[in-house]
């Protein structure tokens, strides 16, 4: 029994040592089962990673804590055109013929493993022997390895070349636009569809585009020319602040309105329209003309603008106000027309001189011998017309060549009895009464007698002219005011008056508002010549159907 009981405990526990084996081979088994998942997801795990890491288009390398190459990604092998075998286990600094022995970033690198730093965007410029001369930004993290216990650093390279290039690029483009803008016409054109083009082929920086828009609406804004763009349909579509500021509006109340409504008041497009002409010649079209509604010269420039399809979309306007050009432009000629004049009353006066010096001197002989009182009246009238006729001529010399005048201490109430007393027998023929009042206290004032008589003369023709063609007759008031700075005389008719647009041109060499071959358009600018040349000043007033009044204000002071 005993020996029974003792094989059953020994079997007993050969049982259970069989069972402890086979659970501690279980265990195993687990373990070593896990120990299989465990390098399997870590295989994984670095095939992925390495995966990413060779599809970065960024250059990589790792180093070791002495800064050797363990190993680069492709992107690294494939922009510097090196292979793995002549760069892993080589020192950084000597990798690529030395091309990255830099102290800077050596110094940079020993700093990332003693303090665990990081340093971003370290800048290098180099020519490297098989790609040439490239920008590239480094950036570099401190890795620490459980395994081994072992320091690393992780070096990223970025080659922002390209990037450089594309903003230098951009900023040389921009500046180009903004002298393009500056120009006229084809320049304007130019500038807007490469805007076009711009915005449409880099949406991606819409940041960029957006910078480069104000630029050039700054500088669309500062051109002092009228810049506007129209469509086919004559619509403004944009405009610049110059255009809408000479319309007293603001520019997006321009927006979207017709150009013919806005500029020359109408329903339609003008005839002669340069945006139609160019719209159907698909030429650039000059025009300059008279715009009254305006009331300016204006110089204007269409250039189309064409579409996708090579079709005309619209064109680009560039209108400048020539008004005071074109009044030198006729001042030119106007001063080229004086000196033909000038050149005339140079014979004229050679001409009449001589006759009018022996009309002069023979009627002063006569004057000085004994003749009838009713002959030396006439005498005398002769006499004093002579002198006159060669006061004119000396006048006309005076108005073109700018010679000096003769000036003496005169009564200007004498002068304007002179010309009285020549006009008497007109003025009572074709009815005009005279009603003089003129001042009794008037100093005598320097001045050339004959000038200011031929003055005086031209303002009473003109005078005795206007009133007996609109009503046969007429009547003329004469005044003269001592002011105590100057005398003032005014000339005040009855006659139809002056147009109100007329009045500022009637000192204007050779404007006439008189019939043709009635009127020379010289005499009312000897006036003003003459009045300006004494120091003082001639001007005209007048409503239409009230008459006019002529006023010479004379310094007393002497000039």
């Amino acid at each position: 029994m005993q020996t029974a009981s003792k094989a059953k405990e020994a079997l007993i526990e050969v049982i259970e040592e069989v069972k402890a084996l086979s659970q501690y081979a279980s265990e195993k088994e687990q373990v070593e089962a896990n120990h299989r998942r465990v390098r399997l997801i870590s295989q994984e795990a670095r095939e992925y990673a390495e995966s990413i890491v060779g599809t970065v288009r960024e250059a990589l390398v790792v180093l070791d804590a002495n800064l050797r190459v363990i190993s680069a990604n492709r992107s690294f092998y494939r922009t510097f055109k090196v292979t793995a075998r002549e760069t892993e286990g080589q020192f950084i600094y000597e990798t690529g013929n030395h091309q990255w022995d830099i102290p800077e970033l050596r110094e940079l690198l020993e700093h990332v493993l003693l303090k665990n730093s990081t340093f971003d965007d370290f800048k290098v410029e180099h020519h490297f022997p098989h790609i040439g001369w490239r920008t590239m930004l480094l950036n570099a993290r401190r890795v620490h390895k459980e395994t081994g216990n072992t320091q690393m650093v992780l070096l990223a390279i970025d080659d922002i070349t390209e990037r450089r290039q594309v903003e230098e690029k951009s900023k040389i483009h921009r500046e180009y636009l903004r002298e393009l803008v500056k120009e006229r016409t084809a320049e304007i054109r130019t500038a807007y569809e490469q805007l076009q083009q711009e915005i449409t082929e880099r949406k991606q920086t819409e940041g960029k585009i957006i910078q480069a828009a104000e630029e050039w609406r700054t500088t669309f804004d500062s051109i002092i020319d009228l810049v506007s763009i129209h469509d086919k349909n004559f619509r403004l579509t944009r405009v610049n602040k110059a255009l809408a500021n000479s319309l007293k509006m603001e520019p997006a109340e321009l927006i979207g309105k017709t150009c013919y409504k806005l500029i020359h008041g109408t329903n339609e497009p003008v005839p002669n329209c340069p945006h139609m002409k160019t719209l159907l010649t698909k030429q650039p079209v000059t025009l300059e003309f008279f715009e009254p509604h305006l009331g300016v010269h204006l110089e204007v420039t269409t250039s189309p603008i064409f579409d996708e399809k090579g079709e005309v979309a619209g064109s680009v306007h560039v209108a400048r106000d020539v008004t005071e050009r074109r009044k030198m432009e006729e001042q030119l000629i106007i001063t080229d027309r004086l000196v033909s004049v000038g050149e005339l009353a140079a014979g004229i006066a050679h001409e009449l001189n001589n006759p009018l010096t022996s009309v002069i001197g023979f009627s002063q002989l006569l004057l000085d011998g004994e003749v009838a009182d009713d002959a030396k009246k006439d005498l005398k009238i002769i006499y004093s017309e002579a002198q006159r006729a060669a006061g004119v001529v000396r006048n006309l010399l005076t108005f073109a060549r700018k010679h000096s005048s003769l000036k003496q201490l005169v009564n200007i109430n004498s002068i304007i009895g002179k010309v009285l007393e020549i006009r008497a027998y007109e003025q009572k023929v074709n009815n005009v009464h005279i009603i003089t009042r003129l001042a009794a206290d008037l100093p005598e004032i320097m001045v050339d007698y004959f000038q200011l008589q031929q003055v005086f003369l031209n303002i009473i023709l003109n005078a005795e002219h206007f009133m007996i063609e609109e009503h046969k007759k007429g009547t003329l008031i004469i005044t003269t005011e001592n002011t105590e700075d100057t005398i003032k005389v005014s000339f005040i008719d009855d006659g139809p008056g002056i147009p109100k647009e007329s009045l500022g041109h009637l000192f204007d060499p050779f404007f006439t508002t008189k019939e043709v071959g009635k009127g020379t358009g010289l005499g009312l600018s000897i006036c003003h010549g003459v009045i300006t040349e004494h120091g003082g000043r001639i001007q005209a007033e007048s409503e239409l159907g009230k008459g006019a009044t002529f006023v010479v204000e004379l310094p007393i002071s002497g000039y």
